[in-house]
């Protein structure tokens, strides 16, 4: 397996133990700053992966089973304005995320050739590639730590 594969797949991998690291200290009104202005908060950007990240498991099991298929985009914007990803506490979610990780960078590890030449059509992007759903979501993983750790740095947590 090439080195940025294998890079994508522990970055997935280790994405929870990262993020409750950086999460397990923060106190109520902490997870409630948003990593921006205008933007969502630490609380918001936790389900928010959740969400993403198992939109993104239906994804590539899709790939894997069907003759490309067709992969249903989300709004994002809505999902982060449901009350569970606006008050729910993060634990329950991160525990999610530890399950689906797991199952992801194991997808992704015993992948074969073929499985990563596998196509599919996402409407919001066009056509798109296993191998390139795994650099999505590692990817998009670690786009959301550096946001909440950059949040972190900047208020001095």
């Amino acid at each position: 397996m090439e080195e940025a594969r294998k890079g994508y797949i522990e970055s997935i991998r280790t994405l929870p133990h990262r993020l409750i690291s950086l999460t397990s200290k923060l106190s109520t009104n902490q997870l409630e700053t948003p990593y921006r202005d205008d933007g969502w908060t630490v609380r918001q950007v936790i389900h928010h992966l959740v969400d993403s990240h198992t939109n993104g498991l239906v994804r590539i099991k899709l790939i894997l089973a069907e003759e490309h298929p067709t992969l249903r985009p989300y709004n994002q914007e809505i999902w982060a304005e449901v009350d569970d990803t606006k008050i729910m506490p993060i634990e329950s979610s991160l525990k999610i995320l530890e399950g689906l990780q797991e199952r992801l960078a194991y997808i992704f590890e015993h992948a074969t050739e073929s499985d990563y030449a596998r196509t599919a059509f996402h409407p919001e992007v066009g056509d798109v590639t296993f191998a390139h759903e795994l650099k999505n979501y590692a990817s998009h993983g670690e786009s959301h730590l550096k946001q909440i750790l950059s949040l972190t740095k900047m208020k001095g947590w």
